[in-house]
């Protein structure tokens, strides 16, 4: 599976850089901020499972799925094409459940 290859961080990054990117709207999605303009709004994304991403970030670098421009990261064709499946395996109401099952 897809996700048996990237750490947590790094799929929270790869998603949060998609939503940014290019947010899209499923109305059956938990509540988060729509359209995030910036990483600590598309974190909402991940609810109380969101974690520093910062080395996350050089990994992905490291492995071609971003890139850094003036100290701003965005995905690289390949990177974005596995993001778009992130969010597709991740989607907002997988961190919602996550929660919900982790207040009970």
């Amino acid at each position: 599976m897809l996700t048996d290859n990237y750490s947590e961080a790094e799929i929270q990054a790869l998603i949060a850089l998609d939503e940014i990117a290019s947010p899209f709207n499923n109305p059956n999605d938990a509540p988060h901020v729509r359209a995030p303009k910036n990483i600590t709004e598309a974190q909402t994304y991940f609810r109380r499972f969101a974690l520093k991403l910062a080395p996350a970030f050089q990994t992905l670098k490291s492995k071609g799925l971003v890139q850094e421009t003036k100290g701003e990261f965005t995905l690289t064709q390949t990177g974005n094409k596995i993001a778009d499946e992130l969010r597709i395996l991740r989607p907002p109401i997988y961190y919602w459940y996550r929660d919900f099952y982790f207040a009970v």
